[in-house]
């Protein structure tokens, strides 16, 4: 008899990885033989997020090398988990896995969706002065190119000197949704 679907979790969940576990499934010892190997699969989920590119997207199942059993067991085993890395934040990944015996391949588990949370947007640009006057000027600047899923909550301007020169730099923080600066 071919082997059962595992159990199948996410344990763990950054903007760039996941990390999933499975349980070994139930043997019938009298009717069914051990299982020899595992396989994995994931693939993106279609997203409406700005930073992903849905036509870049490759929708289709991507397996994994076939993990071996015996691997999953013992001492110095991880145990029966995987972690997927290289994951883009703010995403949505799906992932299945099915077991093998000398019997042939198990049905494929469940899908299992997960997705990451955004992470630190790129800087923006390097400001640029716009306009002064005596008492004040103005800067600009462009929003970051990848905002990474999270989204933009203001800015935070610093001035300082360097060289004998005033150096303006721009990077993400409070609550502000123009880009301009007056001083």
């Amino acid at each position: 008899m071919r082997p059962e679907v595992p159990g199948f979790r996410v344990t763990s969940v950054s903007p760039k990885s996941v990390g999933l576990e499975w349980d070994e499934p139930v043997i019938d010892d009298a009717n069914q033989a051990s299982v020899t190997f595992y396989e994995l699969a994931h693939r993106m989920k279609s997203s409406q997020q700005t930073h992903i590119d849905n036509e870049k997207l490759t929708l289709e199942w991507t397996k994994l090398p076939l993990i071996y059993h015996e691997s999953t067991v013992g001492k110095r085993s991880a145990g029966r988990k995987y972690v997927f890395p290289k994951l883009l934040a703010a995403s949505g990944h799906e992932f299945q896995i099915r077991c093998r015996n000398v019997c042939g391949w198990g049905p494929v588990s469940p899908v299992v969706l997960q997705y990451t949370p955004g992470c630190e947007p790129s800087p923006p640009s390097v400001p640029y002065l716009v306009k002064t006057t005596r008492t004040s000027i103005m800067v600009e600047w462009h929003a970051p190119v990848h905002k990474n899923g999270a989204g933009l909550s203001g800015y935070e301007v610093r001035q300082s000197e360097e060289q004998r020169t005033e150096v303006w730099k721009v990077g993400v923080k409070q609550q502000r949704h123009d880009a301009h600066h007056y001083c």
